[in-house]
């Protein structure tokens, strides 16, 4: 036993002497790659980081600070995750109030999202499970709620908002953009993606059946000014613009329409708090219920008391977490971010408490000198202010992963290559040696990046973060990615995974 003890020891070290000379293999691999991409104009950092060890196996450029687009969202996902906790749930609720029904807004981007309203499920005073299949079905809940104790009149519908501040666009977002539903705007109360949808249709001989908005509110005005031309080569363009002015409920329906609409032209809402108030008084005057006025709570008004008249919604964190990160939506990243803000500071949430609480997150759960010469502008990536580095990416991703708190939600978040979110159509084809990679896409005008997880079958996973600025082809920029990625799984499988003693 004596002379064997030295032949079930051998293997480690000899694993180990190998591991280096693979990494090394790794860098240069990678250095080979950015060279030959057709990216002559572009900036590339690249980071690539052991999970299990922390250990960076690729490091170029990585110290550099770059635009991350919306890879910015993994560094506000995560740290919304570790600060307010796994169960965090958003909590909007409507109470009565000395005769006024006043909706206190949590700062959920999914409250009526339609992206996730089909999926929603109701319990009613029945006890039995209902469908919310559309925003109509959503609000019905609280209408019949409040109908059924009786209320026939109340004063005002009140929306409390103050969760967050009043500065619901950023200053750095494009300004010919906002209209936009990526541009939507940040709200204590959001409601229906802060966006109202028309899905027109054509009609011959006429200009087109605009059909109803979504969600449906008498008070929205529509100019139809769109055409209905049905010619093979016409061109099939509708668009809606806000009206003229200072309203926030008048739209213009501009383009033609040749074709039913497969999906719903979308616009961002001007403020949707007060948009909500006026829709909830409408939909309750319907039912029979008086209502003297709607509006949004007073800066300076304390907080309202009152008992609660109907269903609290409620979303779980992972939720708005998969949201931000699998289908890249903004309005759902920035929400984190000032709800971060609010829960650090005890004050109204913002760009401001939000980003420092970021930062103050990422500096409690990493080396904090990877923070140097970062900026943190705002929370979905949108600003183009924002600069992160490779390494920062990658450190952040490997502390996620290896929290046993946050580890499960953090990653269930990301999309999966060649399956879900923006990475449906992605890596499809390429050999990757059975690994799976989850990532998180990004894109604004002159940048694309990935950052993510390569996971080998036997559980071992590298952290990865490419860079690219200056970028004049979108196409080539994600054949690097990919192509980098590919070569992370490659190194993954040809590694030697060391024999456990008594093995």
């Amino acid at each position: 036993m004596i002379r064997a003890l030295p032949l079930l020891l051998a293997p480690l070290p000899i694993a180990a002497s190998v591991a280096p000379c693979l990494a090394a293999d790794l860098d240069r691999e990678v250095a080979a790659l950015v060279a030959a991409a057709k990216m002559p104009k572009a900036t590339v950092a690249v980071s690539v980081r052991d999970v299990s060890s922390g250990e960076e196996l690729v490091e170029l450029r990585d110290a550099l600070p770059l635009i991350p687009a919306s890879n910015m969202k993994l560094l506000t996902s995560g740290a919304a995750l570790a600060a307010l906790g796994p169960d965090f749930r958003f909590r909007t609720t409507v109470v009565l109030a000395g005769g006024d029904l006043v909706v206190r807004g949590a700062g959920d981007p999914a409250f009526g999202d339609p992206e996730l309203l089909a999926e929603t499920v109701h319990r009613g005073a029945d006890g039995d499970a209902d469908d919310l299949a559309d925003v109509d079905a959503l609000l019905d809940v609280w209408v019949d709620a409040i109908a059924r104790t009786g209320i026939r009149e109340v004063g005002e519908v009140v929306v409390d908002d103050r969760i967050f501040d009043r500065e619901r666009v950023h200053p750095d977002w494009p300004k010919d953009q906002l209209s936009n539903h990526y541009c939507a705007e940040v709200a204590g109360l959001n409601f229906h993606g802060n966006c109202v949808h028309l899905c027109p249709k054509p009609r011959s001989g006429s200009r087109p059946d605009p059909g109803r908005f979504i969600p449906n509110a008498a008070f929205l005005v529509l100019e139809n000014r769109a055409t209905s031309a049905t010619g093979a080569k016409e061109k099939h363009d509708p668009w809606l613009a806000h009206a003229p002015g200072e309203t926030t409920t008048g739209f213009t329906l501009h383009g033609n329409v040749r074709a039913p609409m497969q999906e719903p032209i979308r616009i961002a809402m001007k403020d949707a708090p007060d948009f909500f108030a006026a829709l909830l008084a409408e939909k309750l005057q319907a039912r029979g219920i008086r209502v003297a006025g709607h509006r949004v709570a007073r800066s300076d008004e304390p907080a309202a008391g009152g008992r609660e008249v109907a269903p609290a919604i409620s979303t779980p964190i992972g939720t708005v977490l998969a949201r931000a990160n699998v289908d890249s939506a903004n309005l759902h990243a920035e929400a984190l971010l000032k709800r971060l803000g609010n829960a650090r500071s005890g004050e109204p949430g913002s760009w401001r408490n939000g980003t420092a609480a970021l930062r103050a997150v990422i500096a409690e759960r990493i080396d904090s000198t990877l923070l140097e010469g970062t900026t943190f502008a705002d929370g979905s990536g949108l600003s183009r202010r924002n600069r992160v580095r490779a390494d920062l990416m990658t450190a952040w991703i490997a502390a996620m992963l290896n929290d046993p708190r946050c580890r499960e939600g953090f990653r269930e978040s990301l999309a999966v290559g060649g399956e879900s979110g923006t990475l449906a159509k992605r890596f499809r084809g390429l050999d990757l040696r059975g690994c799976m990679v989850r990532a998180k896409t990004g894109y604004i005008n002159g940048v694309s990046c990935l950052s993510g997880v390569v996971e080998a079958p036997d559980g071992r996973a590298r952290a990865f973060s490419v860079l690219c600025n200056g970028v004049t082809s979108v196409a080539d920029a994600k054949k690097l990615q990919e192509r980098v990625v590919a070569a992370i799984a490659r190194d993954l499988a040809e590694e030697p995974v060391p024999t456990a003693l008594g093995g």
